[in-house]
């Protein structure tokens, strides 16, 4: 990671070895590294992986990790975000891949989310992020941490954090604590059904307004009765109390049926 785009590099072997040891790495396996930066992590990677692609958009690194020849590295200048990933694991001859890195904080959210919407391309994804953000990943209800993007991941992957990293760690140091978090694909999303994006757009925009009643959110955006929304409440045996941060998956899926599904 370089800082001319917020990102800061680490400098620890010890933390950089726990990150590649935690992705599982085998001799059989296609690795993408996201944000290779000075090739810190990339020196770990390559003796582990049959190959690994590392995405780096900043120019002036791509030039420094060009340095790092070895037979199973392939450097991408461009946008990971960009990047049809499907695509690239099929045309290195992979079925699927594992993504490690050691990403800027602006970045983690939306590549999170694109890799979740790719994940049956996965195995394993494990970051290097900012402490926050690893703890809402594997947030539980009734936390301050939970939301949608905590509902998102753990549907697709068991979420583990390894280890928390001090921002003494890194050069330059950032304002932050960071962790490393590790996504593991589950063989089977949490629940079965046929329509996820529409069940994930219920669940954010229930989030919307943390400090109200669910039930009061989820009749603004689906244009309900408060009341109608409260029966529903009641029949599913939830306190019509409840925030959003209160309810699990399987309550906001029970929700999902009785509100959306059953015209």
């Amino acid at each position: 990671m370089g800082s001319p785009m917020g990102q800061h590099f680490l400098r620890d072997e010890s933390v950089l070895e726990e990150i590649a040891q935690a992705a599982e790495i085998t001799k059989n396996d296609l690795v993408i590294e996201v944000g290779g930066g000075k090739g810190q992590l990339t020196k770990h990677l390559i003796t582990r992986a049959k190959k690994v692609l590392c995405v780096e958009l900043d120019e002036d690194l791509v030039r420094v990790l060009s340095f790092t020849k070895h037979d199973n590295l392939e450097i991408i200048s461009g946008n990971i975000l960009e990047l049809d990933l499907p695509s690239l694991i099929k045309k290195n001859g992979f079925e699927k891949a594992i993504v490690i890195g050691n990403i800027p904080y602006y970045l983690t959210s939306p590549l999170v989310v694109k890799l979740l919407e790719n994940i049956r391309y996965f195995t394993h994804i494990v970051f290097l992020i900012q402490r926050e953000v690893a703890e809402r990943l594997g947030a539980k209800p009734g936390t301050k941490d939970y939301g949608s993007l905590s509902i998102f991941t753990q549907f697709y992957t068991d979420v583990e954090i390894v280890g928390f990293v001090g921002r003494e760690k890194f050069k330059p140091p950032p304002k932050v604590e960071s962790a490393i978090v590790k996504l593991s694909v589950r063989e089977k999303p949490l629940i079965a059904m046929d329509d996820e994006e529409t069940f994930f757009s219920f669940v954010r925009k229930s989030f919307q307004f943390r400090r109200k009643k669910a039930a009061k959110v989820i009749a603004g955006h689906l244009e309900k009765e408060k009341e109608d929304v409260e029966k529903v409440f009641g029949s599913l045996n939830l306190d019509t109390n409840l925030r959003a941060e209160d309810l699990s998956a399987g309550d906001f899926y029970n929700l999902y049926k009785e509100l959306v599904l059953k015209k």
